[in-house]
Parts: C-alpha cells; structure tokens; sequence
C-alpha cells in the first residue's frame, strides 16, 4: 500500500486532514524509534545483558556515569528502551554513553536494589524513585541534581 492510498483511505472514512497529518507523524516517530531502538540493542544489549544476569565484569567506570543514567530513569519516569536512555542523557548532558557506561551504571543500580528491567525496557524500582527524590530534592537544576547524587554515590560505592 502507497502513502497516497494510505491517505485516501482515510478520507474515505471520514479522517480530516488534520487527523491524516498526525496520524502520519506518528507512524513515522514510531516507525523511527523502532529502528533507533534496534539499532541500540545491537550495539548496546549483549554488553547490557551479560552483565545483568552473568555478572560479566565491565570495566569501572566514572562515578557520574552511574549518576547521569539513574537521572535519566528518573526523568524518564517509567521503564525505556536502551535507546530511550542513552538518548535522554544525551539531550540532558550532551553525552552518548558508551556500551560499557551503560552496562556499568544498570549493574550498579541492580546491586542498589533500583534497576527494574521489563523485558527490553530500564526503569527504577519504587525504592530507586524515592531514593533519589530524597536525594535530589525539589531546588536547583539537572547539573545541580546529578551532582548531589554523584556526592550520595560516592559516599555509598556498592
């Protein structure tokens, strides 16, 4: 089926052309995470989950890593993609995190108690939440925040 078909049977059914032009927005931002998505658990997903449920080591890595990713599940407020993550700490650090900084981040929160994983999705446990609600508080900004649960980190290494 064309596009142009696609849109005729929608008017036919009575869809206006305001309705069409969403519709086709977003199937397209759908259509495009899938790929954003895939493309992420290719290049991030076996690092991911050989760590979570072997154990594998991965290299130590910055303590504001660990903060940057947690931040990013909190922000995100319910359980994402890999590709959803690393995409939120990239528009709020300007930083792509490498396979083994997310590896290493989702295993240190699983050794917190705070990684809930649902299939291929990273979220945070109701603990994780509150903890760093209580951490982060109300006052100041993301760099502002991530630098109070970089400090708590720090003093609470697993």
């Amino acid at each position: 089926m064309t596009i142009g078909e696609v849109i005729a049977g929608l008017r036919a059914v009575g869809c206006s052309q305001a309705d069409i032009d969403k519709a086709l927005r977003e199937t397209y931002a759908r259509y495009q995470q899938h790929f954003t998505d895939e493309t992420a658990e290719e290049e991030y997903g076996p690092k991911v989950r050989a760590a979570l449920a072997e154990g594998q080591a991965v290299p130590p890595q910055q303590l504001s890593t660990e903060a940057w990713i947690a931040y990013a599940l909190f922000v995100d407020g319910k359980p994402e993609s890999i590709a959803s993550v690393v995409d939120t700490v990239d528009a709020l650090d300007r930083m792509v995190p490498t396979a083994d900084e997310v590896a290493w981040a989702f295993m240190r929160l699983k050794q917190r108690g705070w990684l809930v994983v649902e299939g291929a999705l990273y979220g945070l446990t109701a603990e994780g939440r509150a903890a760093i609600a209580g951490i982060i508080g109300r006052d100041g900004d993301r760099f502002d925040h991530v630098k109070m649960l970089r400090a708590w980190i720090s003093a609470h290494l697993p």
